[in-house]
């Protein structure tokens, strides 16, 4: 999560959008987008809790 909100600090991508936690079986999931050169990146992350998944 710090690395995604430093590249928008000096500018190479779009502020990250991090929708809700979703809570799954082992956790929660998250999925984050943001656009670089014009492109839109997804990502996504797991975890046992809300903070990890991030």
């Amino acid at each position: 999560m710090s690395a995604l909100n430093e590249l928008h600090q000096a500018g190479h991508i779009s502020r990250p959008d991090y929708r809700t936690p979703t809570p799954t079986p082992t956790g929660f999931a998250v999925t984050v987008t943001a656009v670089h050169r014009g492109r839109q990146l997804t990502g996504e992350g797991t975890g046992p809790s809300k903070r990890q998944a991030r």
